[in-house]
């Protein structure tokens, strides 16, 4: 079912469920200091000590969702949906786990999230089937162990991508509500109404965390957020061309995602391979972020501090993460287009990276 005014129905109540749930767990986290940031290591640029719960208002966002409209879904589609939110589980744990306790190793819940991909291939049986180029599918996809763990690692990696872009105001939580959007009206340009809901119900969960995570960062996602919002993105894109091989590109699919993408590969790159799950401060978001505070410095602004700069980043970013999703629309048939898209947002994403680099080291 797609009409219009049950996607509004569908949408606004997973807006309101999710905003309503955020609101309660920004308050017990002021109130009982349930799941607030602990503010120490590298990668936290914000001032005071807000929720990290926005990934359990999402989760619960979901699965309210899916009971309330049930309905909705034929037999398949309702246990589909179901082995869905199963699959998230470990990694949400493991994410949910360290928001509270701080406790929880780098490696411990990369490898649940491995495992939350490992599931999803054997309930809904998401795997990767094409990269859209014959002669590497040739190569990689025509074992079925190999495409496995081909499936896994990307499933794995994306969500790890996520993880990485959760702690600026907005950043995340913009760029997940942009995918499900895209990925929503792919699926609705296909006549998927399973995934076609599932992305509305999303969007909606995401959205009523976002206007308490922006501009002022009460609630985060927190790694329980950034591990399931990028599970389900990646898991999405699988289904997307695994549903509908003849009729959209897997190149397009993939290119949606190129922000977590390509983050995580020249994370790799830069680390050269060493301290691949520890926490650093150079991804590009947080040098935007030294970059607008030396800007502010140099001309003694009087409003330069971490929480006026903070919600700053995500609008020099929005743009640049903003085009490969757009390009993937328009041209969702042409791996082709597509992969201009990618290169011309990997080519800006260097170039911004080195020229920041270069002036932050003046």
């Amino acid at each position: 079912m797609a009409d219009g005014l049950f996607t509004i129905q569908i949408g606004g109540a997973s807006f309101i469920i999710s905003a309503l749930l955020s609101l309660l767990l920004i308050r017990l986290a002021y109130r009982i200091n349930f799941g607030r940031d602990e503010l120490v290591g590298i990668q936290k640029n914000h001032t005071g000590n807000p929720s990290r719960m926005g990934g359990l208002a999402f989760l619960l966002t979901i699965l309210f969702c899916g009971l309330l409209f049930s309905d909705i879904f034929i037999l398949d589609d309702w246990l589909f949906y179901r082995l869905y939110i199963l699959s998230v589980l470990p990694a949400f744990f493991g994410g949910l786990i360290e928001d509270i306790t701080h406790k929880v190793g780098n490696l411990i819940r990369f490898n649940l999230t491995m495992l939350s991909a490992f599931l999803v291939y054997f309930t809904i049986g998401a795997s990767i089937e094409s990269f859209g180029i014959s002669y590497i599918d040739n190569i990689f996809l025509q074992y079925k162990v190999i495409k496995i763990l081909i499936t896994t690692i990307a499933i794995a990696g994306i969500a790890n991508g996520t993880n990485m872009l959760d702690g600026f105001n907005g950043i995340l939580l913009s760029f997940a509500m942009l995918c499900f959007g895209a990925y929503g009206y792919l699926s609705w340009e296909l006549g998927d109404f399973l995934l076609f809901n599932i992305c509305i119900i999303s969007l909606g969960a995401v959205a009523g965390v976002f206007i308490f995570n922006y501009p002022y960062g009460k609630i985060f996602a927190g790694d329980s957020g950034s591990y399931s919002i990028g599970f389900f993105l990646a898991t999405l894109a699988v289904m997307l061309y695994a549903r509908h091989p003849n009729q959209i590109s897997p190149i397009a699919v993939g290119t949606v995602l190129s922000y977590p993408t390509f983050e995580v590969l020249f994370s790799i790159g830069r680390r050269r391979f060493s301290r691949l799950v520890k926490a650093d401060g150079r991804h590009l978001h947080q040098l935007v972020f030294y970059f607008i505070n030396q800007q502010k410095k140099d001309i003694n602004c009087s409003n330069n501090n971490n929480n006026n700069n903070n919600k700053l980043v995500v609008l020099y970013l929005f743009l640049l993460y903003s085009l490969p999703i757009i390009t993937s629309i328009i041209f969702y048939d042409n791996g082709f287009y597509s992969m201009i898209g990618f290169f011309v947002f990997m080519i800006s994403y260097l170039t911004i990276y080195f020229s920041l680099s270069r002036r932050l080291a003046k």
